[in-house]
């Protein structure tokens, strides 16, 4: 189903870049319909033609007369920003095929590896004319978008828009946790005793992390175990580090791209010229929550465990999923890195890393608002 939401994504984003719909109203509708892109892949077959197994992707052609997309707020700003730099190649999301979770992907787990290698050339020599242009990777999209994530001065978006092979320039976004509309009665209990309850369903999560310490969750749910796992500050090594007590039966895997610190300024990532922190975001293995109620402040988490107690808790609406942890939002704030999440996409699409996405997720849940 994820293939094919992310076809259906594509056809989705073409025809808001026509309409110039909002950006932020795109990514809601993606997000309410669990969809896996932010923005949709706008494929073409460079990389496909080289290899003559893999499946005839012609009918994804962008059409010649589609202009880059520059969204427009980029001729707003001044200085260094931040962007996602979408290039017209299918990612691999696309390319394995429509439905294949459920129809078999086009690619064998080879096929899948050398298009991903193939991409990364591509994207190689798309890095080096940016770096040209004073740009500098950021980070890296190929399974749910062909993309690079760099800042450059806003200067230089003309020129980068020049370049070949790029669709379309769009701004990094932060969003912000949000829970506040839940519907306390869906009918999950008629559901429930039909013998539906999620098992065999797994959900990422994108969002600030889950305690997977909780009770609710199948943990211990002691304070002890809490602290072994988070300890007892933000800056605590144990919360960078999964100590053999992660993943469990319930949360069985995930990510914490973000770190405990950002958006706050951070001396591990560096200071300016007048010696002030910079800020940056600091990935580790370990995605656990921060519990306001247990670690002090600038501690302000909670929201990741709070929505996967209601998705997959004891009592909750689909109590026999498994679930993925996959942190985007800030352990310190509200805040929701639009870099991690779009990593976290890709995360979700290949969970294991191997380069083979027949283990994609089934469901991909972000609370999020803007």
């Amino acid at each position: 189903m994820l293939q094919s939401a992310i076809a259906n994504l594509h056809r989705v984003l073409r025809m808001g870049l026509k309409l110039n719909v909002n950006h932020d109203r795109l990514l809601q509708l993606f997000a309410m319909l669990a969809l896996v892109g932010m923005i949709g892949a706008s494929p073409a077959t460079a990389v496909a033609s080289q290899y003559a197994q893999t499946p005839d992707v012609s009918n994804l052609l962008v059409p010649g007369d589609v202009s880059v997309f520059v969204d427009p707020e980029l001729s707003q700003t001044t200085g260094p920003i931040q962007v996602v730099v979408q290039l017209t190649t299918a990612p691999l999301a696309v390319a394995y095929g429509v439905n294949a979770k459920q129809l078999g992907g086009k690619l064998s787990p080879s096929q899948e590896r050398d298009y991903l290698h193939q991409l990364a050339k591509s994207q190689d020599a798309m890095m080096g004319q940016i770096r040209s242009l004073g740009g500098q990777e950021l980070g890296r999209l190929s399974k749910v978008l062909d993309a690079l994530i760099i800042s450059i001065d806003s200067s230089q978006i003309n020129a980068l828009a020049s370049l070949p092979t790029v669709a379309s320039i769009r701004p990094v976004q932060t969003y912000q946790v949000e829970l506040s509309d839940v519907v306390p009665y869906i009918g999950a209990t008629a559901v429930h005793n039909l013998g539906f309850d999620g098992t065999g369903v797994r959900v990422a999560v994108l969002d600030s992390g889950i305690d997977y310490t909780h009770a609710d969750l199948g943990g211990p749910g002691t304070a002890a175990a809490y602290t072994a796992a988070y300890g007892t500050s933000v800056n605590d090594p144990r919360n960078k580090n999964t100590d053999g007590l992660f993943p469990t039966a319930k949360v069985i895997g995930g990510f914490d791209f973000v770190g405990e610190r950002w958006p706050g300024p951070d001396p591990a990532c560096g200071v300016d010229s007048h010696g002030n922190p910079l800020v940056c975001l600091r990935p580790d293995p370990d995605p656990i929550d921060c519990g306001p109620s247990t670690i002090p402040a600038p501690c302000a988490g909670g929201h990741g465990t709070h929505t996967s107690s209601i998705i997959g808790g004891a009592g909750s609406v689909a109590p026999g999923v498994s679930l993925y942890a996959v942190k985007v939002c800030s352990a310190v704030s509200t805040s929701c890195s639009g870099i991690a999440l779009l990593q976290g996409m890709e995360f979700a699409l290949d969970p294991n890393g191997d380069g083979n996405i027949s283990d994609a997720v089934d469901v991909i849940n972000m609370s999020l608002g803007s």
